[in-house]
């Protein structure tokens, strides 16, 4: 968190650092929801008659999934807290692929590298967007937060545009047939 708070105090003089934390935090939560951009993937062969799928994430929360079995995306499962429960009963030997997609905790202490490597300026944009339009503060700055606003919501663009590419199975393709 000190990486982001060195990026977001020289924008706002005077914020407690603690502040600074708690609306990072806020802001990284917002960001993953909106992006699913941090992602994990768990990868395993089903034992005949399974219909549950255990989860185990490192770290964060998961958001949601998307569980593909032998290659192919299904959508017949409920998601609880770290469980995949299927609809259908999965054969011996099915592979079984599901990509978590994770948010920090509320009260976690620290964030994954890729929200610090990846998407630093854009979180801390955000968190400075909203510091900054508290109101009566010394740094209050309401047109500054604006500008600060809308470089998150860019950053919030970009990361949407590498998830959904991501998350693609493959491109889509164009036949053009001649009119008859």
């Amino acid at each position: 968190m000190d990486r982001f708070v060195n990026n977001i105090l020289p924008h706002t003089p005077g914020c407690p650092e603690q502040l600074i934390k708690s609306e990072v935090l806020r802001t990284a939560i917002e960001f993953c929801k909106k992006t699913l951009i941090w992602q994990s993937e768990e990868e395993s062969t089903a034992a005949g008659g399974d219909d549950t799928i255990a989860l185990s994430p490192s770290s964060g929360k998961i958001e949601g999934v998307k569980v593909e079995v032998n290659g192919t995306e299904i959508f017949d499962y409920t998601l609880s807290d770290v469980t995949v429960a299927l609809d259908n009963e999965l054969s011996e030997g099915d592979e079984i692929k599901v990509t978590l997609y994770l948010v920090p905790e509320r009260d976690a202490a620290s964030l994954p590298n890729i929200l610090y490597i990846d998407w630093l300026d854009g979180i801390s944009a955000g968190a400075r967007a909203a510091l900054m339009v508290m109101p009566e503060k010394p740094w209050s700055n309401p047109k500054m937060a604006q500008i600060h606003l809308q470089t998150y919501q860019h950053q919030v663009g970009q990361a949407l545009v590498l998830t959904r590419k991501k998350n693609m199975r493959e491109p889509v393709r164009l036949v053009m047939r001649p009119w008859v």
